[in-house]
């Protein structure tokens, strides 16, 4: 009937985080009869035993809020048994089941009774409303605490703190009863375990546990029995790993190669290859690979004698065909071949017969300077010879294909040549806005310079009234020249707009 077990070894209690509230032990009984008529009974709903010293039950006279007795109980309760503490001055009846004589039984149906657990001092079960004075007692379906005896209803598998709703949770019986002590056919309850485990797979996984196949990370839980036939809960902590995938685009110059892995790649192309990332996945990598063609280029080039040609960091200065590798803006090789052809010198001589030079060169173009005039060129003198009208030093430039050269000044004395008289020719208005008159003696020619001496104004013109137009050029001082015949004369002429 009761199965309490005291021994010398060391019981380990189950940990309250293990059941909560639930599942532990709690008041199946309560005997409140005439005279010394009383006991209390408690329950192990649990399929394992308990240690019954992490447990206390208090009485409370006329529901004060502080204990006025104590009972701390000893021994191990087995799992579906009940230990039961009994006035000591009651019947035989309950003196023959009871485990313990105790005080604790001294209460009145105004007393409230408490079960504590007190590893972590949590109160399991009620009878009666702690700091509450009922009166005479607390009312229970038909009964009350006093002079009734009430037994747990057996659907009923742990106790509750909550009087106003533990009242219901009992049946009553006539005061006296003692049919239902010492024993208690509860509804068993279970501790259920919990335990877990953690896996990481790649792309998926399948769990032995249940042979469910997972895609994506998360917990998933499995539910067996466990060795006290209770549920045993396991939880799956699954992360799933990435296959990583990544992508390169990359140009190597012609002779080079990309390697990704333990492959190499060498052409232009779209490579996909596949490799072990660190976390034990594939890990595809795409690469777009292109193989620069090496830069071939050539030119033909002709120079002056005296000119070269540069290409990159090297000059060339003779003919002949030259190869050259540089670095192309790709940064691979590039090779010219440059085909070079340096023209000979030209030779300018010229002979001077004053007033006439003569340029010696066959084949050329001429272009005659003014030497005292900063080598300005003498408009319309483009012949082999040139004859000079004014004494002065004069040189040639000769052009022989795209090459340049020009010869020594010379200096030219001309003695046929007269200064004109003042009235030989009138400008007027002067100064002028750009256009002016010229009244000529005779037919002349006529050359107008700035005062850097550049000709911006050169023509033949008849004797008599003549317009000149220069409103094309900027405000300043220029130089009128007349030349008839072997006469020439220079008169200034202001420009102001």
């Amino acid at each position: 009937m009761k199965k309490i077990i005291l021994s010398t070894f060391s019981i380990v209690a189950m940990s309250l985080s293990s059941f909560g509230q639930t599942c532990n032990l709690f008041f199946s009984e309560y005997l409140e009869g005439s005279s010394n008529n009383k006991a209390i009974e408690i329950y192990n709903p649990l399929t394992t035993a308990v240690n019954l010293a992490d447990y206390k039950v208090y009485r409370y006279n006329n529901g004060a809020l502080t204990p006025t007795d104590s009972l701390q109980l000893v021994g191990t309760l087995a799992a579906g048994a009940v230990y039961v503490a009994g006035n000591p001055s009651a019947v035989a009846a309950i003196l023959s089941v009871s485990d313990t004589l105790h005080t604790i039984t001294f209460f009145n149906g105004d007393d409230a009774m408490e079960l504590r657990y007190m590893p972590t001092n949590t109160s399991l079960d009620v009878i009666g409303t702690i700091g509450f004075d009922p009166g005479t007692n607390w009312v229970v379906g038909t009964g009350a605490t006093s002079e009734f005896t009430l037994v747990r209803q057996f659907v009923h598998k742990d106790g509750e703190t909550n009087w106003t709703v533990g009242v219901a949770e009992w049946d009553v019986y006539p005061a006296n009863t003692t049919t239902f002590l010492g024993s208690h056919s509860g509804a068993p309850c279970c501790v259920n375990t919990t335990a877990s485990v953690t896996a990481s797979s790649c792309v998926s996984y399948t769990w032995a546990q249940n042979g469910m196949n997972y895609t994506s990370s998360g917990n998933y839980n499995d539910t067996i029995a466990n060795v006290a036939g209770c549920d045993s809960i396991i939880t799956l902590n699954l992360t799933i790993l990435d296959a990583a995938s990544g992508s390169q685009t990359m140009t190597v110059c012609a002779g080079g190669s990309v390697t990704v892995g333990t492959i190499t790649h060498n052409t232009t192309g779209v490579f996909t290859d596949v490799l072990t990332a660190a976390n034990g996945c594939d890990s595809t990598v795409t690469t777009n690979l292109t193989v620069s063609l090496a830069i071939v280029g050539s030119q033909t080039t002709t120079v002056c004698a005296g000119g070269s040609v540069t290409v990159g960091a090297v000059t060339h200065t003779t003919t002949g065909a030259f190869t050259d590798v540089l670095t192309a803006a790709n940064g691979c090789d590039s090779t010219v071949t440059t085909n070079l052809t340096v023209d000979p010198a030209i030779d300018v001589t010229v002979t001077n017969a004053s007033p006439v030079l003569t340029a010696n060169q066959i084949g050329a173009t001429y272009q005659w300077l003014d030497c005292n005039n900063s080598n300005q060129a003498i408009a319309g003198e483009t012949n082999q010879n040139y004859t000079a009208i004014v004494s002065g030093s004069y040189a040639v430039e000769i052009t022989v294909g795209n090459c340049v050269d020009t010869s020594a000044c010379e200096t030219v004395t001309v003695t046929s040549i007269h200064s004109m008289s003042e009235n030989v020719f009138v400008i007027y208005p002067n100064p002028s806005v750009g256009v002016f008159t010229m009244n000529l003696v005779s037919a002349s020619k006529i050359e107008i310079t700035n005062a850097l001496g550049q000709i911006v104004f050169e023509k033949q013109l008849n004797s008599g009234k003549q317009e000149i137009n220069l409103s094309n050029v900027v405000e300043g001082v220029y130089f009128v020249k007349v030349i008839s015949g072997k006469q020439q004369g220079v008169k200034r002429i202001v420009i102001s707009k």
